[in-house]
């Protein structure tokens, strides 16, 4: 007879545990460390339960609504890193520290004319 470890259930505290954890930013590895599981475990049973599947999507979908909604919270009552970061992730067109200059034609100067040139 051999004694091996029990077969893991996938229960709805597991469930909620799991998105839980997701909604926190957790990878999947970093998931399967916190239940105890190696990670190809973890791989096993999404494939195998789509409830569980489904409950590290919503959950990491959770957490990105959540900080969302913090981050614009924080701007609307003047927080200016926050106004900054969120234009330049919504509206990056007009609100990018980089512009991209693209130049057409010839380069006619050698490297060292360049550094001549900037001296």
């Amino acid at each position: 007879m051999t004694v091996g470890r029990p077969a893991i259930e996938i229960t709805d505290e597991i469930v909620e545990q799991v998105k839980e954890l997701s909604s926190r930013g957790l990878t999947n590895k970093q998931i399967a460390l916190c239940l105890g599981w190696h990670l190809s475990t973890l791989q096993a049973k999404k494939a195998e339960y789509k409830e569980f599947s489904d409950a590290i999507d919503a959950g990491k979908a959770l957490g990105i609504l959540e900080i969302t909604n913090a981050l614009y919270e924080s701007a609307i009552k003047g927080n200016h890193s926050s106004q900054q970061f969120y234009l330049k992730n919504r509206d990056n067109e007009n609100w990018n520290d980089r512009k991209n200059i693209e130049l057409t034609g010839e380069v006619r100067l050698s490297t060292e004319q360049w550094l001549d040139e900037l001296d």
